[in-house]
């Protein structure tokens, strides 16, 4: 799969998840047991909106991931799908515009790019919507 392909699929998981939340967000997911389906949605949003500020960071910003943990806002439970959408759209046309930029990654306490951001964020939301279609 290459990079636009996995930001593809990661839009529209994030819709799917997005719609499901409004939906029937408060159907709790057997896999994450203290979540409901509104919940999964809020960490999946929240976490791609965090991981945006870390790609916005040097390679050797060690800074980096206290600081996007402080300015990232919180996705509020009263949010409906489009603007979960709207609020996650402007991260991943920032993760696709250059898969190869170097950016810090807090998996790795160092130097990363934005394509290895959309390889986790993929594996994040992968995991979330199977959570998500157990429910």
């Amino acid at each position: 799969m290459d990079h636009q392909a996995r930001i593809g699929t990661i839009r529209a998981s994030h819709r799917y998840l997005s719609e499901r939340a409004v939906t029937q967000g408060s159907i709790g997911v057997p896999n994450t047991p203290a979540w409901t389906i509104r919940e999964v949605a809020t960490h999946v949003g929240w976490a791609l909106s965090f991981w945006r500020h870390m790609m916005d960071s040097a390679p050797d910003d060690q800074t980096a991931r206290d600081r996007a943990l402080a300015e990232t806002a919180p996705f509020t439970p009263d949010l409906d799908s489009e603007q979960f959408v709207e609020r996650v759209e402007p991260v991943l046309a920032h993760m696709s515009a250059d898969e190869h930029a170097q950016c810090y990654v807090s998996m790795t306490g160092g130097p990363g790019t934005r394509g290895l951001w959309a390889r986790h964020a993929l594996s994040e939301i992968g995991v979330h919507c199977m959570d998500v279609e157990a429910a």
